[in-house]
């Protein structure tokens, strides 16, 4: 179900220590405190399904997943995501549209910042049929900003409907809401990727529920020593076909596919773990350490020992 929910995120409170070695240490503090959930070894994936909801928080959310996508939008003041790793500002007014099966979470931000959010359930997305460059960003786990979303008055006004709608059950009210849900996501993939781009292939329901399966299943399994086969049996499929179903949906073959979820775990592990390379590309499902490299640095631009001081140099300019 569609689930629409408003999270007020308080006020982060900053060192005023005039010396700069407490300062950057402080920062440097808190970067791990806010990176450390998201270094667990074991975030489930959840399914929230297509509900209306509104929730209150006092404090900001704890790191999670789920196999929706989702639509943030950010109401009072600027909110900082941390999005596989990376924090993400999200300014006044902004929002930014992925799919949350990668780990997320909201931080703390300015005083009386609040972060709306609506989840629609992978299934529905892909039945909607949106235009094949946004979907197959969306699925390779891109976090897209929307370049001229809505006004705060306007979309929050949508939302309370929305809310209002869900509460009153199947019927039409309900098909108002999933329409306009609908046509949110829609124009958000308008003014990303253009006019003409935004009309999708037709696919019917079976490829829709292959792709969803597909996906789902690497995003569940990319740590282990999984196969083009075990991935296609996942959708009942043959290899053959269900890499062909699969490039067409996802813009990338299955094999690459898993190596990029990979490729995004030895990251997190970078940024969240003191862990050795040895140890990270291990744990993130990579039998090689010659593939390793050569796909991370591909991938990222540099090599994995860079990529961590990049990171930390980061939290030091905080």
């Amino acid at each position: 179900m569609l689930v629409i929910r408003r999270y007020p995120v308080s006020e982060s409170i900053i060192p005023t220590s005039e010396r700069t070695v407490f300062r950057v240490t402080n920062r440097i503090l808190r970067y791990y405190a806010l990176m450390e959930e998201l270094g667990s070894e074991d975030i489930p994936i959840s399914v929230h399904g297509f509900d209306a909801n509104s929730c209150h928080f006092a404090t900001s959310a704890t790191v999670h997943r789920h196999n929706e996508v989702e639509l943030v939008y950010a109401r009072g003041g600027d909110v900082t995501l941390i999005f596989d790793g990376r924090p993400v500002l999200l300014a006044e007014g902004g929002s930014a549209v992925f799919w949350a099966v990668v780990p997320h979470f909201a931080r703390q931000c300015r005083e009386g910042a609040e972060l709306c959010w609506v989840h629609v359930p992978l299934r529905q997305f892909l039945d909607w049929r949106i235009a094949p460059d946004f979907t197959q960003r969306i699925l390779r786990g891109q976090l897209i900003r929307d370049p001229s979303p809505r006004p705060p008055a306007v979309f929050l006004a949508q939302l309370d409907k929305w809310r209002d709608f869900s509460r009153r059950g199947p019927g039409e009210s309900r098909r108002i809401v999933d329409l306009e849900v609908e046509a949110l996501f829609r124009e958000a993939a308008l003014r990303v990727v253009g006019g003409d781009a935004a009309a999708a292939h037709g696919r019917d329901a079976g490829d829709v529920d292959a792709v969803e399966a597909m996906v789902s299943f690497i995003a569940r399994h990319y740590q282990e020593p999984i196969t083009v086969a075990d991935v296609a049996a996942s959708a009942g499929l043959k290899p053959g076909y269900a890499m062909r179903r699969f490039r067409a949906a996802v813009g990338t073959t299955i094999v690459g596919y898993i190596n990029e979820h990979r490729v995004g775990q030895a990251q997190r592990m970078l940024v969240t773990t003191d862990a050795t390379v040895l140890d990270i590309l291990l744990e993130a499902g990579f039998g090689s350490v010659t593939q390793f490299y050569s796909l991370f640095e591909r991938s990222c631009g540099c090599t994995p020992t860079k990529y961590r001081e990049q990171s930390l140099g980061a939290a030091f300019r905080g």
